[in-house]
C-alpha cells in the first residue's frame, strides 16, 4: 500500500489473473508496458563495463524470475541486489511463491556469492 492508500498488483506468480478477478471490492485494471532487465542491459551496458543492478519493483520481481532471458542477463552482472517479496493473493499460493522465488535466487549461486536476509538479496559475481 502506498502513502495514498492505493495498492498495485500484477497478475503472475502468487497472483493468478483468474483468482484476482474474484477478489471482493473494486479493482481497476490498467495495461502498463513492461521493460524487462534483459532489454535494459542489452541497450545500456557496454562491453567491459562493471554492472550493478538494483531491483525494487514491489512484488513484480516474480515476472523477472519467470523470464529466462532476463535471469540469464542478471547472472552475467557483477552485482545484483533486490528486495524480494514472498507474498501471494492467499495462503494456498504462498508455498509455490516461496519455492519458485528461492529457485530463482538459487540460480545465481553457480556464478555469484549470494546472501539472503529474508527480503533483501545480494549477489556478487565470483572471480
Amino acid at each position: 500500500m502506498n502513502g495514498s492508500g492505493e495498492v498495485y498488483l500484477s497478475s503472475g506468480l502468487g497472483y493468478p489473473e483468474g483468482e484476482m478477478d474474484k477478489c471482493p471490492g473494486k479493482l481497476d485494471r490498467y495495461k502498463i508496458e513492461t521493460v524487462m532487465p534483459s532489454e535494459l542491459l542489452k541497450k545500456y551496458v557496454k562491453d567491459g563495463q562493471k554492472v550493478l543492478v538494483k531491483i525494487d519493483i514491489e512484488g513484480n520481481e516474480h515476472t523477472i524470475f519467470t523470464h529466462e532471458p532476463s535471469m540469464k542477463a542478471l547472472r552475467e552482472c557483477d552485482y545484483v541486489c533486490m528486495e524480494v517479496h514472498w507474498y501471494a493473493l492467499h495462503g494456498g499460493l504462498v508455498s509455490e511463491v516461496r519455492e519458485k522465488t528461492q529457485a530463482a535466487l538459487d540460480s545465481f549461486k553457480a556464478t555469484h556469492d549470494c546472501e539472503l536476509d529474508n527480503v533483501h538479496f545480494w549477489a556478487r559475481k565470483k572471480h
